[in-house]
Parts: structure tokens; C-alpha cells; sequence
């Protein structure tokens, strides 16, 4: 008679087959494997342990799901997925299957343990900043923490958007989840065209500055006073 080791808190037994409530047939492979994940053996036979795998208290990360699934099933069969991945069910590699393409286009050494995929709250807001920073960004205009939250509250208006402040918090995760951060713009030479600035001093400046008294021309380089001067900070994808 086929036997089936079940392991209980306080013992290891043998249960017959034949006493289940239902009668199942039980292939010789399912009395193989069962027997092996009640010892802790490896199904290889090299005498190494198997740790568990695929349970709540000990879950793949998404790097090892992503890994698995590159060799499942289009490399080498299931039971070798299991030895190579210690991992002792069979349903938790399946159930990976289902979800292939999630988690194939993860990329490498991706870090955490699962996948979360909710929709926000106002994220045709969040879609409409970001077009406008990347539009401003590639004009050569910076874009500061403060520009990007009067833009989605202007897009609110227009939409006529309901209970949407545009706290801090909310553009501190609109940051987070775009990777933006805060940089220093250093430097005038790729920004400048000497030429034009030569023809405004020469031909441009003269003309404001009939107005003006010698008193009250300043040089700004000198006083520090830049009125109407581009920011020195701009966000950036870093």
C-alpha cells in the first residue's frame, strides 16, 4: 500500500492512501514528492537541504520570480526549476506563469518582494505636470518644485478638478514616483551665444538705459542684484 508522510506540530506519521475521505489516485511522482518535501531532502539526491520556498513567511523576491521565470518552462523542466530555485511547490512557480510578462519586463536586481497596481486619485494631474516639465526641460527652462505644483493646480482648475490642493506632499510623490530631484545648473557656456549678447549690449542696452540716470544704473555682477533672473535649480530625472 502507497503511503503519504504527513508531518503534524508534534510528530511525523504515515498516512494511508486509502484512508483519505476521497479516493484519489496517487501517482508515484506526487508519493515521491511528498515524501521528499516531508523529509527536507533535496529531489536531486545530493544530500543538500532544500529550504522552502514559495510560503507567506519566506517570499521570492521580484528579482528571484523574474529569474525563474527566464528558465521556466522554455529552458529546462519544471522539476529542475524547483531544484535550481529551491523552491518545493509547484503551484507557486505556476502561478508565476500566469503572470510572465509582468514580470519578465522588470528589470535586473529589482528590488522588493511584489508588485503594486493601483490607480491614484489624480493622476491625469500627475500625466499633465510631468508632459509639461519634460516640454519645459527640453526648451532649456528650469522647472522648480513650486512651478510644478502650480501647473497641476492650473490643470485642475481647467478640469474643474474637486478637492485637489496640491499639497507638498503630493508633489514630493509625484517626484518620488518620477525620480526627480532638485540640481544646481552650473555654468553659462551652453545656455549663451556671445554673439547675441554683444549685439544686446550694443545695440539693445543703450536704448533702455536713456531712461535711467548714471545714478541709478547698477552693474548686477557687482551688487548681487539679478531682477528677473533664470533660477539657478531646476528637477531633473537623476
Amino acid at each position: 500500500m502507497e503511503y503519504i508522510s504527513r508531518i503534524s506540530s508534534k510528530r511525523r506519521e504515515a498516512l494511508p492512501v486509502d484512508l483519505c475521505i476521497r479516493q484519489i489516485p496517487v501517482s508515484s511522482e506526487l508519493v515521491l514528492l511528498t515524501a521528499e518535501m516531508a523529509s527536507g531532502s533535496n529531489p536531486a539526491g545530493n544530500g543538500s537541504t532544500v529550504v522552502a520556498r514559495g510560503r507567506t513567511g519566506d517570499r521570492l523576491t521580484l528579482d528571484e520570480k523574474r529569474k525563474i521565470l527566464e528558465l521556466y518552462p522554455s529552458q529546462v523542466i519544471l522539476r529542475e526549476v524547483m531544484e535550481k530555485s529551491n523552491i518545493r511547490s509547484r503551484s507557486t512557480i505556476a502561478k508565476l506563469g500566469k503572470q510572465r510578462e509582468k514580470y519578465l519586463a522588470l528589470p535586473a536586481n529589482v528590488r522588493g518582494k511584489s508588485i503594486v497596481s493601483r490607480k491614484r486619485k489624480f493622476d491625469v494631474l500627475e500625466e499633465a505636470a510631468m508632459k509639461n516639465h519634460g516640454d519645459c526641460i527640453q526648451k532649456g527652462f528650469p522647472v522648480s518644485f513650486t512651478d510644478l505644483k502650480e501647473e497641476a493646480r492650473l490643470v485642475a482648475t481647467n478640469l474643474n478638478t474637486e478637492n485637489f490642493k496640491g499639497s507638498q506632499g503630493w508633489v514630493s510623490g509625484v517626484l518620488r514616483r518620477n525620480q526627480l530631484q532638485t540640481v544646481v545648473l552650473q555654468g553659462e557656456e551652453a545656455g549663451s551665444d556671445p554673439k547675441v549678447a554683444e549685439d544686446w549690449i550694443r545695440d539693445k542696452l543703450p536704448e533702455i538705459l536713456q531712461e535711467y540716470k548714471n545714478a541709478d544704473i547698477f552693474n548686477c555682477d557687482e551688487t548681487g542684484s539679478y531682477c528677473r533672473s533664470t533660477p539657478r535649480k531646476t528637477l531633473l530625472k537623476v
